[in-house]
């Protein structure tokens, strides 16, 4: 997606915004979101964030009493 808009902006006539969204500053961008996950998830309307919850936590929460059992991560996510 992130190529295909580049792509796109690469044949549009303002230069400037190629010179500004480079793949680099893509990124930088992404990175500086799942660092920052719990800044960006508050900040995010309610459907997104049921989006992202979704995507970092697959399997869904399991309730178990006496509360939510710890639910798997998306490998995506796991730290290296």
């Amino acid at each position: 997606m992130i190529t295909s808009n580049i792509d796109r902006m690469k044949t549009a006539d303002n230069t400037t915004l190629t010179e500004k969204y480079t793949m680099a500053t893509a990124w930088e961008y992404i990175d500086y979101k799942i660092n920052n996950i719990e800044h960006s998830y508050k900040n995010l309307r309610h459907d997104y964030k049921k989006s992202l919850i979704s995507t970092l936590f697959p399997s869904g929460f399991i309730w178990n009493y006496p509360g939510l059992t710890f639910p798997k991560l998306n490998p995506l996510f796991k730290r290296l």
